[in-house]
């Protein structure tokens, strides 16, 4: 039986970290969110977090720089 954090995602980004990646605002982050641009999950407490992978799939889809380093395993 797989180990229950192997599906988990192994980074969690929050929209502050893509809003300063991104250079744009945290509004502008859970707006994405909002509109099913970006996929995210909720915690319990109500905030947001997006997978490493989900953020990597959302630049390449809006054609935006990847910086290597961040998605390097």
């Amino acid at each position: 039986m797989a180990n229950k954090s192997e599906h988990m995602p192994k980074i969690r980004l929050t929209p502050g970290f893509i809003a300063d990646y991104c250079q744009v605002s945290r509004g502008t982050v859970l707006q994405w969110i909002k509109d099913s641009r970006l996929h995210a999950y909720s915690l319990p407490s109500g905030h947001y977090r997006v997978s490493k992978e989900n953020f990597r799939d959302f630049l390449e889809e809006y054609n935006m720089p990847i910086e290597g380093s961040l998605f390097v395993s």
